[in-house]
Formats: structure tokens, C-alpha cells, sequence
């Protein structure tokens, strides 16, 4: 007995017959348009191009372009955030670059290398250290978090926040749920928990929250651990850096020919 897709309508010696897929739709001989796709971030894959520049005032312009003050610098707290999943990163790192916040992605249960960098980076630090961390509503999104206190150390940090995703919200924000894996091991103890249905595993994702909303977590909670007058001076003196570091770089002696 043979088993696959159903063949679609049509000829038999139409090619779409064969592959068990309906024909294109549309005037004969003519592909039907494709669609454009989303553009989607892709963090595997690089293209790697040598360093090069027209002359040395084209790479001094662009150490201009690239300078910016530590904007840490003078605040009282030292506050990090955590997501569980790579897919937020690239928009937390958007709304906390006025703050110059660092931004942790953990990926599910990190590796020993990553745990011993982020002790590394953080041995010197002698301001309350905060972590923040954005994270699913199921039972390995707290076993996650869980796992990155205990293996970075019960001593770096001073204290843990967990903007989201929470049962609160999930009421709150009236989130739909998605189906939980029934093989997690950690799913009985979270069902007991939150007294949810056993033979039913559920789960909420943190893409199910309103991007806007998410940001007013992020920023409320990061503004509570910034100073915003020692920011403000900060970036005056980016600002004063910059006009100076211009101001040479108009006087280099060397121009683009």
C-alpha cells in the first residue's frame, strides 16, 4: 500500500499530477508570481570580506562613526538583561542602546563557556548587579532561569527581576495558550504549581505579548536601576567627544584624492 499526498487534479502527464501538488494557477507557459519574503534575521551564516579601505582618513571616519561613551559610567547600578530565546535580541538590544545596557541571550540551558564569560565580565563589578530576564510561561522557560542562577553563582547577583512572561500577564493580557510538550519532565510540578490540567500541557510564549507592551516592561523596569541625570551628563560629553574627534578629523592632512 502506498501512502504520500494525494495527486492533484488534473492531466495525468501534467508534472503537478506526479508530484502530488495542485498546478499553478494562471495563463499557460507563465509562472505564477512569487511572493516576496519577510526579511528575517539570519545569526548563523556571515559573509566574511577582508577589512579594506580607500585611504586612512576613510577608516579615521569611521572610528568617528563608531565612538560612543560607555554609558554606564557613574550609575549606581549595573543592570543586565537575559532572554531565554535569540529571537528577541535584536529588539531588546534596540530599546536599551540609549542606556548602553548589555544584553544576555541564553539560549535554552547555556553552555559552561558562556557561564564562565559572564563571570568573567562581571568580576570587577563592584555596583549591584541586576539581572532581567525575558523568558516563556512553561515549565522549562523557569527551569531556564533556574539553571542560570545556579551555575553563574548565588553571589553575582545582587538581584533578579523577571519582566516577562508571567502568570500575572498571562491572565492580565489574556494570552492564548499553545500546547505544551507532554514529555517535559518539569511539567508536572509546573502543572501542580499553577494548578493547570495535567493531561493537558500548555504553554505561552513571549511573542504572544504585544511587542508594545513588552517594551513598556523592558523600559519601566530599566529605568528604575538608571540614573537619568548621570545619563544626561554622559551623553553631553559623547556628544563634546565627538565634536572634537570631527574637528581633527577635518584638519587631517590627508584628503581623498
Amino acid at each position: 500500500m502506498r501512502t504520500g499526498l494525494l495527486p492533484a487534479r488534473g492531466r495525468r502527464g501534467d508534472p503537478a499530477h506526479r508530484r502530488g501538488v495542485p498546478p499553478p494557477v494562471g495563463p499557460p507557459g507563465r509562472r505564477p508570481p512569487r511572493r516576496p519574503l519577510p526579511p528575517l534575521i539570519d545569526n548563523v551564516r556571515q559573509i566574511h570580506l577582508p577589512v579594506g579601505y580607500a585611504s586612512p582618513a576613510e577608516l579615521l571616519a569611521e572610528v568617528a562613526d563608531l565612538y560612543r561613551r560607555d554609558r554606564t559610567q557613574g550609575q549606581p547600578w549595573a543592570p543586565w538583561l537575559a532572554t531565554e530565546k535569540d529571537t528577541l535580541r535584536t529588539l531588546l538590544a534596540e530599546w536599551v542602546d540609549p542606556y548602553g545596557l548589555p544584553v544576555l541571550v541564553l539560549r535554552g540551558f547555556s553552555s559552561e563557556t558562556y557561564i564562565q564569560r559572564v563571570r568573567e565580565m562581571l568580576a570587577g563589578e563592584s555596583r549591584p548587579r541586576i539581572l532581567a530576564f525575558i523568558g516563556d510561561h512553561d515549565a522549562s522557560g523557569e527551569a531556564i532561569l533556574d539553571d542560570w542562577l545556579h551555575r553563574t553563582g548565588p553571589a553575582t547577583w545582587t538581584a533578579v527581576e523577571r519582566i516577562a512572561l508571567t502568570h500575572e500577564q498571562v491572565i492580565t493580557n489574556r494570552l492564548p495558550a499553545a500546547v505544551g510538550k507532554a514529555d517535559d519532565p518539569r511539567w508536572p510540578a509546573f502543572a501542580r504549581r499553577f494548578q493547570f490540567d495535567p493531561a493537558r500541557p500548555v504553554q505561552w510564549e513571549v511573542k504572544a505579548l504585544e511587542p508594545a507592551e513588552l517594551q513598556r516592561l523592558v523600559l519601566a523596569t530599566v529605568q528604575r536601576y538608571v540614573d537619568p541625570e548621570q545619563l544626561r551628563r554622559t551623553v553631553e560629553a559623547e556628544h563634546l567627544d565627538l565634536r572634537r574627534l570631527h574637528g581633527f578629523l577635518r584638519r587631517w592632512p590627508w584628503t581623498e584624492s
